[in-house]
């Protein structure tokens, strides 16, 4: 029956309506308002409908239509409001909505629901407010469960390997697979922002294009999971993505440029970016494993830990998680990058301190030379061609002081106190080439010192320096097995002496020796024999004053001070040294590996490609090299008239220690190492 319009629906009355996506039913809420109209007796002009789509509940202070009704009530043109329900007037909290009860009553404004319960009026009372209040607060506590159910249950699903939506990377698809058989039913390509092409088995295809339309699978018995491009040349780019990355001192806009220049375009359809290849090059997917919550943008909660923990998030900003708290399921298929390839590809995508890639290859120490006046990056002066005074340096590529080259053209020369420092990059070349050789021989001193027939001798000096800590670990580890197992060690060094027979080198030896500790080594045994000494050790101690004269007290002091040794050694040998001796010992042969392909890269040709390369090999045997200069005399430097004369270059490597060269004018090699020890 048709109610009579009373007092309280004076004035100009507005509908709100508001979803969260454009999938829910807006015209339920119209359809509640217009029962509402007729049952008082009221009527709500079209231009008075205000309607937001695609906003959640707490965007009230940024919802355009819902604004711009609250600005209007403030303006006394409109005097009552009625929504379908409180949660679709939409706040964060309680006291969000206490704020905008607050400027509605201020301004005169009443609001209601579409069952005609009175929110905000002239004749509403605090328990009417309060219960109001209450109804949205419980309504945000409902939503925030919801949130950590919904959390919960994607971490279970993507355990499993299940998709939990967004577009896959590069080079992937998404299929829908039977749960039973596993057997692939349909698969969906993304094309571009809210373009879909599904696929099925024989080729058969259907679109479905727009916002949130996509295909869905059958809950209870098929199952959405990432899988490989069919289309094999996208599959052979994102691995050449990896290759060139693994193998080239190049960044991620460098790699982006690549694959727009094959033709190929985001999973958004626009074209790479740089920080496209970054979540490319560090997404487990591309050795088969999915993985969710690499990223977290959650409005209430942060999957951590492995589970969801209240973290307020309204503006929903995207950030990375840490590698731990990602959520990764069992290898669901064959990797596409192989497993060499992803470790180097990770390893240095670990390193934050890496020296950049050269933004041009022809520039490939740029990011490795510093100006050993002053402790500044040298840069790349412009290239050169034939000077004034007839010498040619067409093609050289010149590197000067950072510091005076700012200063030069910040106008401040003369208050610049480094001069100009240039070098050409040809002239360097040689001072690589003769570090590498040497650092080259002083790994395979290393290795080759490892001699099973007198292991437990100390290594000379010169040849350990860095990796003490290793020869002293493998030493510790042949002096336990010489001890408690000597025909066992006796074995190995018979099989190994000299690693003449059967080809054996000093990796296997290094393998034997470990493998023998780590089966023979008994922690238990140790401490029982540590507790057996502190024993003794307490009861020499006990009876020390009671020892009748001097020379008793002097040689149970000798005896303590005997088994104080003993248990020291034996608590070094509490510790399983043989991880950290293998540790070591693959740092040495990464070392040696990286120093074999640094010299191979320096021989290699002058292409683009080649020279990346050659930037990658140096980057991963050094990260800094100094150019130190003395002053000339001359007042005009430029190519051929210099400034200053280098007079040393000092490499740092990643691993080991210093190593500098001496320079005559010439720039020709006579001299030896200042610095040289590993």
């Amino acid at each position: 029956m048709t109610k009579t319009t009373t007092t309280r629906f004076t004035g100009t009355g507005a509908a709100y309506i508001r979803v969260s996506t454009d999938q829910q039913d807006t015209q339920r809420q119209f359809d509640s308002i217009k029962k509402f109209q007729a049952d008082h007796g009221v009527k709500i002009a079209e231009s008075h409908e205000f309607k937001d789509i695609g906003f959640a509940r707490d965007k009230a202070d940024t919802r355009p239509e819902f604004q711009r009704l609250v600005k209007l009530a403030e303006d006394k043109k409109v005097q009552w409001i009625v929504v379908d329900a409180l949660d679709r007037f939409g706040t964060k909290d309680a006291t969000h909505l206490i704020y905008y009860f607050h400027r509605l009553r201020e301004a005169g404004c009443q609001l209601y629901d579409a069952s005609g319960k009175e929110l905000i009026g002239a004749g509403t009372d605090v328990v009417k407010t309060l219960m109001a209040v209450i109804e949205g607060d419980k309504s945000h506590r409902e939503q925030m469960d919801k949130s950590y159910r919904t959390m919960s249950g994607k971490a279970v699903k993507a355990r499993l390997g299940e998709w939990q939506g967004g577009p896959p990377r590069f080079g992937f698809d998404v299929g829908c697979f039977s749960r039973e058989t596993g057997k692939e039913l349909w698969r969906v390509i993304f094309e571009g922002h809210n373009l879909r092409l599904m696929v099925y088995p024989d080729g058969t295809t259907k679109r479905f294009d727009g916002e949130n339309n996509s295909p869905q699978p059958q809950k209870m018995t098929e199952v959405m999971k990432v899988t490989p491009s069919k289309d094999k040349g996208k599959v052979a780019a994102a691995v050449a993505v990896f290759k060139r990355y693994a193998t080239e001192s190049v960044n991620f806009a460098t790699l982006a440029t690549y694959l727009n220049k094959l033709g190929f375009r985001n999973w958004f359809g626009g074209h790479f970016k740089s920080h496209h290849v970054r979540y490319m090059l560090s997404d487990p997917i591309y050795i088969g494993y999915y993985t969710w919550n690499k990223r977290h943008h959650g409005k209430f909660y942060r999957f951590e830990g492995g589970m969801p923990k209240a973290e307020v998030n309204y503006a929903q900003r995207e950030t990375d998680n840490k590698r731990a708290d990602w959520v990764e399921s069992q290898r669901l298929f064959k990797p596409l990058v192989d497993q060499s390839t992803w470790d180097t590809v990770q390893v240095k995508l670990a390193k934050p301190k890496r020296v950049k890639a050269p933004q041009s290859a022809t520039t490939y120490l740029s990011g490795l030379l510093h100006c050993g006046n002053c402790g500044g990056r040298m840069v790349v002066g412009p290239a050169r061609k034939k000077s004034k005074i007839g010498k040619t340096t067409d093609g050289r590529r010149e590197y000067m002081c950072g510091t005076y080259q700012r200063a030069v053209a910040e106008g401040r020369r003369e208050e610049c106190t480094c001069l100009r420092n240039g070098v050409f990059q040809d002239v360097l070349e040689p001072y690589i080439e003769r570090f590498l050789n040497e650092s080259g021989k002083r790994v395979e001193l290393l290795t080759e010192g490892l001699n099973a027939d007198d292991l437990t001798g100390q290594l000379e000096k010169d040849a350990d320096g860095y990796w003490d800590t290793f020869t002293t670990g493998i030493e510790r580890l042949a002096g336990y097995l010489i001890k408690h197992h000597p025909d066992e060690y006796a074995g190995i060094v018979e099989e190994h002496s000299g690693y003449a027979e059967d080809a054996l080198g000093p990796d296997d030896f290094v393998a034997a020796v470990v493998a023998c500790y780590r089966k023979n080594f008994n922690p238990s045994g140790v401490v029982e024999e540590i507790a057996r000494l502190n024993a003794k050790h307490t009861d020499l101690m006990n009876k020390w004053a009671d020892l009748p004269t001097p020379l008793t007290k002097e040689k149970a002091k000798g005896e303590l001070m005997v088994i104080e040794k003993q248990i020291a050694d034996l608590k070094l040998q509490q510790e399983d040294v043989a991880e950290s001796v293998e540790q070591h010992y693959k740092g040495v042969s990464d070392l040696q590996l990286a120093i074999a392909d640094a010299k191979l890269a320096m021989r290699s040709t002058t292409g683009e490609r080649a020279l990346r390369q050659r930037a990658e090999a140096l980057r991963r045997v050094l990260h800094r090299v100094e150019c130190t200069f003395v002053a000339t005399g001359h007042r005009h430097g430029g190519p051929g008239v210099s400034t200053t004369r280098l007079t040393a270059i000092t490499f740092y490597p990643i691993d080991g220690e210093t190593v500098a060269f001496r320079a005559d004018e010439g720039n020709v090699i006579r001299a030896t190492p200042v610095v040289s020890a590993w």
